[in-house]
């Protein structure tokens, strides 16, 4: 018992510095688990590693059901706990605990806006990126704060804003923008979507929302080969383009410089061409460059 005293008092010790850390992966595990079905195995590997550290302390909660599948790969399987887990829920009133108060509970099982019923949803984003949820749950605002920024907390009332930065903390995290636009709309309340033809999400939110997640995989790197130097008065450069695209290893060309990047897989499939051009009478490409084999290889950028 003293052992454990001990552990827990070290433990207390570190949490300030690990809450920055541990509190958007644990809010981020809970935003996964709403999407997913109560029951169904999941892989542990595809989780963020920063989830995977507390799928265990997950599974002491009665969260998750841990066990190790074929080839010893581990699985976790969300338990019914995790089924109204973000809900908006009522006031946590131990009047209400007694049950007997029939009209309380109809207006919860039928989302009452004022207390933000799940069945009926509880979560209003208007167009401006304003994000307003009624609801009492502590674990429902802690989840709307991944992927927001909080502006006003009321006891049955939070108020939030969609921003860019908020959107790519959560992206940090492991949360994926279209996990947000789908929690947005499967927690919608009704007069949300009646504004919105029952999506729940007004079109400009959603597309902002992909749009912030796309600005982070808008640049990709390639290995590969650039050619240049093309002699001028000659189609060998117009030839070269349509060779590399036609073999599906074109990556970039700019005409007006004469010069084009393909693939490094497609290097040796360019040698062929050039070499074929040469047999033709052509005079090759100036300066011993990619034709004769001592092409130079970056990392091309896309945008």
């Amino acid at each position: 018992g003293d052992d454990g005293d001990g552990g827990g008092g070290g433990d207390d010790k570190s949490a300030p510095g690990d809450g920055t850390l541990v509190a958007p992966a644990v809010v981020g595990f809970m935003l996964r688990l709403t999407f997913q079905a109560v029951g169904q195995p999941y892989r542990v590997d595809d989780l963020p590693l920063a989830q995977r550290a507390i799928a265990e302390d997950l599974a002491h909660l009665g969260l998750l059901y841990l066990f190790a599948g074929p080839g010893k790969e581990g699985y976790y399987v969300p338990t019914q706990l995790t089924a109204g887990l973000a809900g908006g829920g009522s006031e946590n009133d131990p009047e209400d605990d007694a049950g007997d108060s029939p009209r309380k509970a109809k207006d919860v099982s039928d989302g009452d806006a004022s207390l933000g019923g799940d069945a009926g949803g509880h979560i209003i984003a208007e167009t401006n990126f304003r994000v307003y949820a009624y609801t009492f749950s502590d674990v429902e605002c802690e989840i709307l704060r991944l992927f927001t920024r909080p502006d006003y907390r009321l006891p049955n009332l939070y108020v939030g804003m969609l921003t860019r930065e908020a959107v790519h903390e959560a992206l940090d995290t492991g949360v994926a923008a279209e996990q947000i636009i789908k929690y947005i709309k499967s927690h919608a309340h009704p007069n949300a979507k009646k504004t919105t033809n029952g999506s729940g999400i007004p079109p400009n939110v959603a597309d902002q929302i992909m749009l912030w997640a796309t600005e982070r995989r808008r640049v990709r790197s390639a290995d590969c080969v650039l050619y240049c130097d093309f002699p001028t008065g000659t189609d060998e450069y117009a030839a070269a383009v349509k060779a590399a695209s036609d073999a599906g290893v074109l990556l970039w060309e700019d005409r007006e410089q004469m010069k084009l990047a393909v693939a490094k897989s497609g290097h040796e499939r360019m040698k062929e061409v050039f070499k074929a051009m040469r047999m033709q009478g052509g005079s090759g490409m100036q300066g011993g460059g990619a034709a004769a084999g001592g092409g130079l290889t970056v990392a091309m950028r896309r945008k």
